[in-house]
């Protein structure tokens, strides 16, 4: 995990990127500790800085969400 988020965000478990064969395609899995380091994800820094370089080059395709949100998530 980059230094960027193990400092600013101590909730996130962990992150891996999968690649297809050419390259082409990207599948990125998250892991949170809960409903409310997801939101706080969305406010990161990381998020305001990587997250724009990487949709110049890229589009969002598919957004699946698994686990048990909490109250927080529901009410958002």
């Amino acid at each position: 995990m980059c230094n960027m988020v193990q400092i600013n965000e101590p909730n996130t478990l962990a992150y891996e990127a999968h690649f297809n064969e050419d390259g082409t395609k990207c599948m990125v899995h998250e892991t949170y500790v809960d409903s409310k380091a997801v939101l706080s994800h969305n406010d990161s820094i990381s998020s305001k800085t990587i997250l724009p370089r990487i949709f110049n080059i890229s589009k969002l395709d598919t957004l699946d969400v698994y686990g048990n949100p909490n109250n927080e998530l529901k009410s958002c």
